[in-house]
């Protein structure tokens, strides 16, 4: 079953970094050379980092929106892992991803999120009903996986067990929530001087 996973993911990294590296030639007319573009120049003689700063610039997301999506997809992703293992000892089993039943929740949850980012002036941080709705996505994640967990716990002791995706969206929706509320702080892409 691994070596079937390993077969599926492999080729995928390499058409995705295939696909990364025709937009970077897209996006710099065919240019290699990244000090002939002008906001490389910009952001060296400004003293900015390099990598976040243009990453950020070039998606026209505040740091607060960004991160929020990133999170959200990785709850996304989370999704798609197996939530509940099913194993009958000898006799085989089985497992069911996050698509089914309580997980919706969670789904609807990552697109609140989504809806908040992409929603209203991107380059601000999260105001007022934005702020609101992306915590309340982020509550909708967290709500979606544990109840699926009790679910999960209070069938068939010993044969259902909770998956990787589970705990996967538990922490995706934490991470956002306690990231909206302030608690915890992603690192700052702009040096202090």
């Amino acid at each position: 079953m691994l070596l079937t996973r390993l077969k599926i993911i492999i080729p995928s990294c390499f058409v995705f970094k295939k696909l990364s590296y025709i937009s970077f030639l897209i996006n710099n007319q065919g240019d290699l050379n990244p000090l002939n573009r002008g906001e490389y120049r910009k952001a060296i003689r400004v003293g900015k980092t390099k990598s976040t700063e243009l990453i950020m610039e070039n998606l026209n997301f505040h740091k607060q929106k960004l991160y929020s999506l990133i999170v959200a997809g990785a709850a996304l992703i989370a999704l798609f892992l197996p939530w509940a293992k099913v194993s009958y000892g000898g006799y085989g089993g089985g497992s069911v991803n996050g698509l089914h039943g309580e997980g919706f929740i969670t789904l609807l949850g990552v697109g609140a999120v989504a809806a908040a980012c992409l929603m209203g002036d991107k380059m601000k941080t999260f105001e007022g009903n934005f702020k609101n709705i992306a915590l309340g996505g982020f509550g909708g994640i967290i709500a979606g996986a544990v109840i699926a967990f009790i679910n999960i716990s209070g069938k068939g002791r010993g044969i259902i067990k909770p998956g990787l995706g589970i705990w996967l969206a538990i922490a995706a929706g934490a991470v956002g929530l306690l990231f909206l509320l302030g608690i915890i702080k992603f690192p700052d892409p702009k040096p202090k001087v």
